[in-house]
């Protein structure tokens, strides 16, 4: 199946999960699962924002679609296989195999990063 075509068969069916990166409490960019396939893209007002791309998601005019989850957002996860992570998994019911999920409940947040990770309002 060609990327178009893909595209074109995501982009009118709903996606499972998605993921808002905010800046200063504002979306400024989407992640979505759909179909086993991440996408990822900047909303208008990143650019407007003049903030600078993400590592690895240089192109702010780009859908970015990979079977992975990107390693910008990868990198954000705490090692599941620590003890500690999966006794808070365990008591919160969440499924170790949905990345999306264990991003939004264990990587909303970092230190050394401007951005803040949510759930996108349905």
């Amino acid at each position: 199946m060609s990327r178009l075509v893909r595209l074109l068969r995501l982009q009118y069916s709903s996606p499972l999960s998605t993921i808002e990166l905010l800046h200063q409490g504002s979306a400024v960019a989407v992640l979505s699962r759909m179909h086993g396939w991440y996408l990822f893209r900047y909303l208008a007002c990143f650019k407007e924002a003049n903030l600078q791309p993400l590592p690895g998601l240089p192109d702010l005019d780009e859908i970015y679609e990979a079977p992975d989850l990107f390693p910008y957002f990868e990198e954000r996860i705490p090692d599941i296989q620590r003890r500690e992570i999966q006794e808070w998994l365990r008591r919160r019911g969440l499924p170790e195999n949905d990345k999306l999920a264990l991003l939004a409940a264990l990587g909303r947040k970092k230190a050394t990063d401007q951005y803040e990770i949510r759930y996108k309002a349905e």
